[in-house]
């Protein structure tokens, strides 16, 4: 299990989502105050101002972590493990474009908001998705190949 590289790939995409839930992911500035607003709200800052909802970045890296937890653990399913993936990509993309509706929500209310750690975390996790698609296709090409030789 832990010996394929893409489990590897879904461990780094594990560790990536619960990051995104503990990371500041936006600093927002007026020109005097700061704030660093994370998954759950206000990280640090002394800045006041009207905060969106963060709930749905919560919601998806919840859902991203059980979903690569358990493809995680189908790695005698290759099939399951495939489909589970493609459903972590779309959760990331999703996640991708709530961030980036975030952004522009707040940069609507005339703050400068710039981008912090939490925001690159979710385009590596599709990266990492991407790497453990490939995987899991060359070992289902592999076994259908030893299974020719037979």
């Amino acid at each position: 299990m832990i010996q394929r590289i893409q489990s590897l790939y879904l461990f780094a995409g594990i560790v990536l989502s619960i990051a995104i839930l503990f990371s500041g992911i936006f600093l927002l500035s007026n020109g005097t105050e700061n704030m660093i607003l994370g998954a759950f709200g206000l990280i640090e800052g002394n800045l006041v101002v009207d905060i969106p909802s963060m709930l749905p970045v919560v919601v998806l890296a919840i859902a991203m972590i059980l979903v690569q937890g358990f493809a995680f653990l189908q790695f005698k399913n290759r099939n399951l493990q495939m489909n589970l993936v493609k459903l972590n990509m779309l959760l990331s993309v999703l996640l991708i474009g709530w961030i980036g509706f975030e952004y522009y929500s707040i940069s609507s209310q005339g703050l400068k908001v710039m981008p912090f750690v939490g925001v690159f975390h979710s385009p590596l996790i599709l990266f990492a998705n991407i790497l453990t698609l490939r995987g899991i296709t060359k070992d289902e090409a592999l076994v259908k190949s030893v299974d020719r030789l037979r």
